[in-house]
């Protein structure tokens, strides 16, 4: 090949540009592939490359079907045997490829020898990529024989394993080659857009391809096992949580009443994405029960236990349940470091929770790497979910406090609040956890006294709700929690400040910087 390029770049008028577009259709090339190799072929030989030209690698199973015939296994050892341009790729001789200038030749001569026959075989190497597990060369494959019904049901049926942050570019380009027009007729690439869009952190075009599903309608499960269009559209929408935190919930709670079978991944989703939103809401007593459920699913998906697991920690953690809360986060490491996510951002709630444990236990040097490999996965991408990276913030927030470093927790809790102004709704707990951790910060700065009897974070939750005009009702819904439970951490609030009322609660609070209204956004 050397040779036959050194021929013809002395006659070429532009050397480099030559060199540029050097390949298998080159004249000289071209010449000396049809005159001096393939001339002395079989047939049988001539029809079998030209077929398996279309792969980037092959193998005798895949060729078989590719090429239609059942002597590929004897067909690729002549090959070999010949040094006809063949590279074997392992030492088990199961996969091999053409050198690149004659694949280039070979695929040329296809389109002479057999017009119109390359569609069909891509769609054979499809269908075996498809049957033998290779999801993403299956769809490379439909897609190269314009074969877009098939593209688009392999994306949707193996979404759960392709919707990772870092498949993002490879899932828009295949959404691209497909087409908008295509997406608009089928609710099925309609939902693939949306959840592309999602993953890019592009809310409204996330909610017009939900809208455009809604509209195009589809009866029946989608191809990756979710119950309906709907339960698709929740599920996407409770996963990312782009509308705020009370449209989170509410659609994690349609999609559990919607998958409620337990051998999908689906119904492991819905159950994470309920017990998350209950936590972020200051319940986690109320978070955990779905969350087992979701951890402790056959059919959940590595990422999806990851953070089932560290969100349970973290609602352990809450519930000063310290041991079970460690126990849970190194679990949610170990299956991090087992399946190879360590720089993955999907899984960044178990180095918080594991941060989050390890300050428990006073070992701050691992608390402070476990949170800023938390943060730095998450910063890394921009436009994810909003909601693990606040949880990362405000643990980071109330690490450094307990460090006695006030300007890191600043740092951090003001990154916290620049999140949280940027979602839709009203984010009432986590308003309060942030002021509680600001109020801690300016108390400790001041030298203000704080109360013999610290309030927990979910009796501060209530104290700044209290300081409003809503009723206990609506302090309860605003939290997600009952007006008994309401009622239970007002009377504690009332007896650590020594007051009886409140108007006298409110007050109290105020002259020991335990509340700061102008940490809380406006609600116009």
């Amino acid at each position: 090949m050397v040779h036959l390029a050194g021929l013809s770049l002395r006659e070429s008028t532009d050397p480099s540009g030559f060199i540029g577009a050097f390949s298998g259709t080159n004249r000289q090339v071209v010449d000396y592939l049809g005159e001096e190799v393939v001339a002395g072929l079989s047939g049988e030989v001539v029809e079998f490359i030209t077929r398996i030209s279309i792969l980037d690698r092959f193998s005798s199973s895949l060729c078989d079907e590719v090429a239609g015939t059942d002597r590929s296994t004897q067909l690729i050892a002549e090959l070999e045997q010949s040094n006809l341009f063949v590279v074997r790729l392992d030492d088990n001789r199961c996969w091999y490829r053409f050198h690149n200038l004659f694949r280039d030749f070979l695929s040329d001569l296809l389109d002479r020898t057999e017009p119109g026959a390359r569609a069909v075989l891509h769609k054979r190497a499809s269908r075996w990529h498809a049957e033998n597990g290779f999801v993403e060369q299956a769809i490379e494959h439909a897609l190269s024989g314009q074969d877009l019904d098939t593209a688009v049901d392999l994306i949707a049926r193996h979404w759960h394993t392709l919707s990772v942050v870092d498949r993002a570019a490879d899932l828009r380009g295949w959404l691209k080659r497909i087409g908008d027009e295509r997406m608009d007729d089928s609710a099925i690439a309609a939902i693939c857009a949306a959840r592309v869009a999602a993953l890019s952190g592009d809310r409204n075009s996330m909610h017009h391809w939900l809208g455009i599903a809604a509209e195009t309608g589809h009866d029946g499960p989608l191809p990756d096992g979710t119950r309906s269009v709907r339960s698709a559209s929740h599920l996407l929408r409770s996963e990312f949580g782009f509308d705020g935190l009370r449209d989170l919930l509410e659609s994690a709670k349609t999609a559990v009443g919607l998958e409620t079978t337990s051998s999908s991944p689906w119904f492991a989703q819905a159950r994470l994405a309920l017990g998350y939103g209950r936590l972020l809401s200051g319940s986690p007593d109320y978070a955990i029960p779905p969350l087992e459920e979701a951890a402790q699913s056959n059919a959940v998906t590595p990422c999806v236990r990851i953070a089932a697991l560290a969100a349970l920690s973290l609602a352990k953690d809450a519930l000063d349940r310290t041991q079970q809360s460690l126990s849970l986060a190194r679990a949610a490491r170990a299956e991090v470091e087992s399946y190879g996510l360590r720089d993955a951002p999907e899984v960044s709630l178990a180095y918080t929770a594991m941060g989050v444990a390890a300050a428990r236990i006073g070992r701050a040097e691992e608390a402070r790497q476990e949170l800023e490999h938390a943060l730095r996965i998450r910063w890394r991408v921009l436009g994810l979910s909003p909601w693990p990276t606040l949880t990362a913030l405000l643990a980071m927030a109330r690490f450094e406090l307990a460090s006695n470093d006030p300007d890191a927790a600043r740092k951090a809790i003001e990154q916290a609040r620049e999140l949280l102004r940027t979602l839709p709704g009203h984010q009432d707990h986590l308003w309060s956890e942030l002021a509680e951790v600001e109020d801690r910060l300016n108390v400790g700065t001041s030298g203000q006294h704080q109360v013999a009897d610290p309030l927990t974070d979910r009796e501060v939750a209530v104290l700044r709700l209290l300081a409003g005009d809503l009723s206990l009702r609506e302090i309860g819904g605003r939290l997600y929690v009952s007006v008994n439970t309401v009622k239970s951490h007002s009377r504690a609030i009332y007896r650590k400040l020594g007051v009886t009322s409140r108007i006298e609660a409110v007050e109290r609070a105020g002259e020991l910087g335990l509340i700061q209204s102008r940490v809380l956004p406006p609600h116009g």
